[in-house]
């Protein structure tokens, strides 16, 4: 498993759907499966991934995910290990830079509602009705991830194109913000790499 800091996420990466009728192939007869949305693909996961890819919808501590598996009921079906093998959930340190950025992309969601003060924030408001303040390095990285590109790309064009600093100046505030963007609703993650042609 993971080492476990106080600064690791467990978070998804694409959506999970809960449970829908799949078939593998036209004129198959369906049967209702956990379904995953991920890189523009709808995937069937095993029965025994349900209950944690539910639990998984939300950021989570790394250390809560071990307590959740580690009560044996979860433990005898699915291990983290192998949600993480299988590019379902991925942890992330946010106390520094995230490697395998140009692999995962931010869905965006909610409104914007402009500059919130004088001072630069901006007021954005969450898919749940929630108003929130972003500084603009992550203001403008949640508003450019609508591009469908990959975070690595997003931040990059933030940095050299939308503030005009150098390279990797806002990454570490952008990457610290995900947690927030991701358990607000603001956005999910999800794979850079698009499956459909």
């Amino acid at each position: 498993m993971a080492e476990s800091t106080d600064t690791t996420l467990v978070v998804a990466v694409g959506e999970y759907l809960g449970r829908l009728p799949f078939a593998n192939a036209v004129g198959d007869a369906a049967e209702i499966r956990p379904t995953v949305l991920q890189g523009g693909r709808i995937l069937d996961q095993p029965e025994r991934f349900a209950d944690a890819l539910d639990y998984l919808r939300l950021p989570r501590a790394l250390h809560e995910i071990e307590g959740w598996f580690a009560d044996g009921e979860h433990s005898r079906h699915v291990s983290l290990d192998e949600l993480i093998g299988r590019g379902l959930v991925r942890t992330l340190d946010v106390s520094g830079r995230l490697a395998g950025l140009e692999q995962l992309r931010l869905h965006s969601a909610g409104a914007s509602l402009g500059l919130a003060d004088p001072a630069g924030d901006y007021t954005v408001l969450t898919p749940r009705g929630e108003m929130m303040r972003l500084a603009p390095g992550s203001y403008w990285f949640w508003v450019y991830s609508r591009t469908g590109q990959s975070i690595a790309d997003v931040i990059a064009f933030v940095e050299r194109d939308v503030i005009g600093t150098e390279a990797g100046a806002l990454a570490d505030d952008i990457v610290a913000s995900l947690p927030l963007m991701l358990a607000t609703g603001l956005g999910t993650l999800d794979s850079a790499t698009t499956l459909v042609p």
